[in-house]
């Protein structure tokens, strides 16, 4: 016997035999059937149902079977469903992992201006910001290794000389020096004492001073402040009521030398002059 069969797009079947061979056996056609079930089997990897069938026979010599797969087709169906659910998630899962990829990027890219725009911020703030001014000093800072401290001028004798920090024989040979009180320029009496001597630098004229006869300190950074005389007394070495610092925050200088014969010495008080 031989068998002939072909596929149909309509989820049917045709299985045709010659007529010589077939003679109407209903076993032979069931031998067929089950000779297609096995190789449908193969074909598909489904377990195979047996159909609804029918025998045609047409104007030739050809008998035809049409089974109905319609059971099968509901399996593939489900089939088409479980691979479209698989693709689905498949899908799925690749917008996902691109989106994280893009969300990922464009946090990177977020994180990156933000640290630009708060560089900038700093940048700019540092620049609206105004810079601290660290004053120069603009005097001398020593004479021969002794620290200097500030400027002494006294237009009325053409003294200018340097102040000194330190008051010992050394320095008193070197210029004029700060025997005690406050800062240079800053409230309280500020001392300052020196010889008598005949030099340029040296309190050899200060006996020529008179009331109202104006000084001038000048600190290391060139800051100014203009005094005025208004006692001028002497005293015992003993008496050091000229040293004190009562000055109830005004700015007060006192200078110090030795008379002819060192057995007083000469007191010059100034007050700051005041604008």
């Amino acid at each position: 016997m031989q068998l002939v069969f072909s596929y149909r797009v309509a989820r049917r079947v045709l299985i045709y035999f010659k007529s010589e061979l077939f003679r109407g056996d209903r076993r032979g056609l069931l031998k067929a059937l089950a000779l297609l079930q096995r190789r449908w089997e193969r074909a598909s990897n489904l377990k195979y149902i047996t159909p609804w069938e029918r025998i045609i026979k047409n104007h030739t010599n050809y008998y035809f079977i049409e089974i109905d797969f319609k059971v099968i087709a509901l399996k593939d169906k489900i089939i088409v469903i479980k691979n479209s659910i698989v693709i689905s998630i498949l899908l799925i899962a690749i917008i996902f992992f691109i989106w994280s990829l893009i969300y990922k990027k464009n946090l990177k890219n977020q994180t990156v201006v933000t640290s630009i725009e708060t560089v900038e911020k700093t940048v700019t703030n540092e620049n609206i910001a105004p810079k601290k001014i660290i004053p120069q000093k603009v005097l001398p800072t020593d004479i021969d290794g002794y620290e200097i401290i500030g400027k002494l001028e006294i237009p009325k004798i053409n003294l200018s000389t340097y102040i000194l920090e330190e008051t010992n024989e050394n320095t008193l040979n070197k210029s004029v020096t700060k025997l005690c009180g406050p800062n240079i320029n800053k409230a309280g009496n500020f001392c300052i004492l020196g010889h008598n001597y005949n030099k340029t630098n040296m309190f050899g004229n200060l006996k020529k001073l008179e009331i109202n006869d104006t000084i001038t300190l000048t600190n290391m950074y060139g800051q100014k402040v203009e005094y005025i005389v208004y006692d001028i007394y002497k005293v015992y070495p003993n008496e050091v009521e000229c040293l004190s610092q009562e000055t109830y925050g005004e700015r007060k200088i006192t200078l110090i030398t030795c008379t002819t014969g060192a057995i007083k010495r000469l007191i010059v008080k100034a007050t700051e002059i005041y604008d």
